[in-house]
């Protein structure tokens, strides 16, 4: 029922592309990341009620950033890269924000967690997407609570989304 499903999700998407040009078909997904990693698992003695485990440093393990490409459909890597890091307070502070180059391509934002927000994507639907192209596109989204609001995407006006079926994306990467 499942694969059924998907596979006419997938049929659905492909002639809903029809008549876009490959370069205007877009996905966007978010990944987040922790700057070091540290295993869930470890080695112990049977019975042992505190098992200790050491990691450089617990700022590292616990403090994420998100990144965000938006590749099209031929293949190539399309406007700015969304990078969302993690500050305390939800902004850089004044000797960061004086002393960072941000490259061309990158659209740097920060919130307290270093994860994506409804705000985040829907400025960086109105200052990036937007820009990508002057012709209407389709934009291939997974189900992210925080950008299935059609609201955040009022800005791009040339703009179809389709929204990929929750906890589905990798099988339709397989059926595609």
């Amino acid at each position: 029922m499942l694969f059924r499903s998907l596979k006419t999700f997938v049929e659905n998407a492909k002639s809903e592309f029809f008549g876009y040009p490959s370069n205007c078909i877009f996905n966007a997904d978010q990944s987040g990341f922790s700057y070091e990693f540290a295993p869930g698992r470890t080695l112990s003695h049977k019975g042992e009620k505190i098992t200790m485990a050491i990691v450089k440093s617990m700022n590292a393990v616990t403090h994420t950033y998100s990144v965000m490409p938006v590749i099209s459909m031929d293949g190539a890597l399309r406007g700015k890269l969304l990078v969302c890091l993690q500050e305390a307070g939800g902004t850089l502070g004044p000797r960061v924000r004086g002393n960072l180059k941000v490259p061309s391509n990158i659209y740097l934002t920060v919130s307290k967690s270093g994860k994506l927000d409804k705000g985040i994507v829907k400025s960086w639907a109105k200052d990036c997407l937007d820009k990508l192209t002057t012709e209407n596109m389709v934009l291939l989204l997974d189900s992210w609570p925080g950008q299935t609001d059609h609201h955040l995407f009022e800005d791009v006006g040339r703009c179809k989304r389709l929204q990929i079926p929750p906890k589905t994306t990798s099988y339709i990467q397989q059926i595609g």
